[in-house]
């Protein structure tokens, strides 16, 4: 019980007084209890509806035990935990699974485009001509929210064609600029899952309309 964080419950306590969280952990912990068999499979659905923060983080980690020598399926809309528990992913849209992989394997799915935030204490100008001499950046999307002398920018270009770190530190050093922001940017799950779906309807629209 002082796993899934109920040990504060006591022996004896009846249903009603307890609230959807607790109940659905005790019949989690039920299933726990069962003598293992070395081939048990647990399908968790929505584990953590219901249960508070610190509740889910309890329960995320318990998870994670468990898949150390356990398989567990886990069905979910929250994204992020996913990301959290999760060594594989499936995507099923209107009954179909439209990817299968880590959470690397979706981000490649969805785009190709690699994409770097840097914020730098320079002048705009400055900044914009250093760019030119990048001729693989395909977009550079400014960050108006940064004080005055400070240039933020999110750098987009491919990644098959330039190791873009390498070449903006090198860029930095040239220029002597001081860094207050540099780091590789990633699509959230819930946008991947958004293109993934989306790209599957538009595909089974299409054929649908041969």
């Amino acid at each position: 019980m002082s796993d899934i964080g109920l040990g504060y419950l006591q022996l004896g306590q009846t249903s009603p007084t307890l609230s959807g969280g607790e109940a659905q952990r005790i019949k989690l912990t039920k299933e726990l209890s069962r003598k293992d068999t070395g081939q048990t499979l647990y399908l968790l659905d929505e584990p953590t509806t219901g249960l508070d923060p610190i509740q889910i983080i309890g329960i995320r980690e318990l998870i994670k035990q468990l898949a150390k020598d356990k398989t567990i399926i886990l069905s979910t809309h929250i994204l992020p935990e996913v990301s959290t528990v999760s060594d594989r992913i499936l995507v099923i849209s209107r009954g179909r699974v439209v990817a299968d992989g880590s959470f690397d394997d979706l981000i490649s799915k969805v785009t190709k485009r690699g994409s770097i935030y840097i914020a730098v204490k320079t002048g705009k100008k400055d900044f914009q001509a250093a760019m030119k001499s990048i001729t693989e950046i395909d977009e550079l999307s400014f960050d108006g929210t940064v004080p005055r002398n400070i240039v933020g920018c999110h750098i987009y270009y491919n990644p098959a064609k330039i190791d873009m770190v390498a070449e903006l530190n090198k860029i930095i050093r040239e220029r002597k600029w001081d860094i207050l922001d540099f780091r590789r940017e990633r699509l959230s799950l819930e946008e991947s899952f958004i293109r993934l779906t989306q790209s599957s309807d538009l595909k089974n629209g299409s054929s649908n309309n041969r």
